[in-house]
């Protein structure tokens, strides 16, 4: 069974590909700017001198750098799409075991349909765009009419203009998807800073969506600003990530110190009658549910401290794959189990949960009686 460590560990590695990612496509996008600027600079000196071999050369490595850039660009676009391939994996192991992150799940799964769509969107233009050069070609191969041609002409562009409308209509559709995609990706994140209590990764979250819709707004200004907000949301998401520590974490905690018990010496002469210490108390009140996804809620009491240390369901596999809280303190706790198979469970039946748990040093057996009511 997968644990919270991973989860925040995927969603942390995605982040992190994207933030590499966009450096180094910064970086290639003014590497490339200057290379091409220089290029076309001596071009045009190569020109006014009427130097044929140097105009040669420079159109050479002109065509080589845009070249080694869309390479280079291409490859950064299967890293970007990884790194929310690692994303939507972590969302789905934290949303699995019982976190309100599913939203962020949801998310991905609409930006990998907007990604899906622009794709179709350069299919279709470019299908229309053949086309429409094979039916003009062909048709002014035979026809020697001027008419003919003309109107062959006519008919191929307008089959090419279709064809851009229509992908045009298709990759706008799958901006707006997109835009969804990054505000519920932005408020996965959020949620996953409020389930931990961390407010690094929330405003992180936050800003991820300001970005997000600036970089839409059709402006240089507001896309460069919206940018470099993605960006910083980027690198605050990675950081509070980094800071998370997930209830599995201590699911296994260290046994409270046991106390030490002192017999009096010969020359301690107590005059007042001691009274020994009552045992620690735990006990279910009321009774328990059981949820159709596994998630079972009791109230245990308890006269001191107390840490669970094991959680199972008697006479089923089914496993606990996370407990909150994990620490209880003297008085009533309302605990929450999220058990990771709810399937095989009768409704209407009475189930008993057996816990252990350290009390005082000791290890206590405590067991609760839950209905499952799907």
């Amino acid at each position: 069974m997968q644990s919270e460590f991973e989860g925040i560990g995927k969603l942390r590695r995605g982040v992190l590909i994207l933030i590499v990612t966009t450096i180094v496509f910064a970086i290639a996008v003014v590497i490339a700017a200057a290379s091409i600027l220089s290029e076309l600079t001596s071009m045009f000196f190569s020109s006014v001198s009427a130097s044929n071999s140097a105009i040669a050369s420079s159109a050479s490595s002109l065509s080589a750098t845009i070249g080694i850039f869309i390479v280079v660009f291409l490859v950064l676009v299967i890293l970007y799409i990884l790194g929310y391939v690692y994303i939507r994996r972590g969302f789905k192991i934290l949303a699995d075991l019982g976190r309100n992150v599913r939203i962020g799940y949801t998310g991905t799964t609409l930006f990998f349909i907007s990604l899906g769509l622009a794709v179709l969107s350069v299919i279709i233009i470019v299908i229309f765009l053949l086309a429409g050069i094979s039916s003009t070609a062909s048709s002014i191969s035979n026809n020697s009419s001027l008419n003919a041609i003309s109107s062959s002409v006519s008919s191929g562009l307008s089959t090419i203009s279709s064809g851009i409308y229509v992908g045009l209509a298709v990759f706008i559709i799958g901006v707006i998807i997109q835009l969804v995609s990054s505000i519920l990706i932005g408020i996965g994140f959020f949620k996953v800073g409020d389930e931990y209590k961390e407010g690094t990764t929330k405003w992180g979250g936050i800003l991820f969506i300001i970005g997000t819709v600036l970089s839409l707004i059709p402006s240089s200004a507001t896309v460069l600003i919206g940018a470099l907000i993605s960006f910083i949301s980027l690198i605050l998401i990675y950081v509070g990530l980094g800071g998370i520590k997930p209830m599995s974490a201590i699911m296994s905690p260290t046994p409270l110190p046991q106390s030490t018990y002192q017999p009096p010496t010969a020359i301690q002469l107590p005059t007042v009658p001691q009274t020994l210490p009552t045992s620690p108390q735990v006990y279910q009140v009321g009774q328990g549910v059981i949820r159709a996804d596994g998630s079972a809620f009791i109230t245990l009491y308890t006269s001191t401290q107390a840490i669970i240390t094991s959680v199972r369901v008697e006479g089923i596999k089914m496993n606990a794959v996370m407990v909150n809280p994990v620490v209880l303190q003297p008085g009533q706790n309302a605990i929450v189990i999220k058990f990771d198979n709810a399937s095989q469970l009768a409704p209407g039946n009475s189930y008993v949960i057996t816990i252990d748990m350290n009390v005082g040093g000791n290890l206590v057996e405590i067991k609760a009686v839950a209905n499952y009511y799907p």
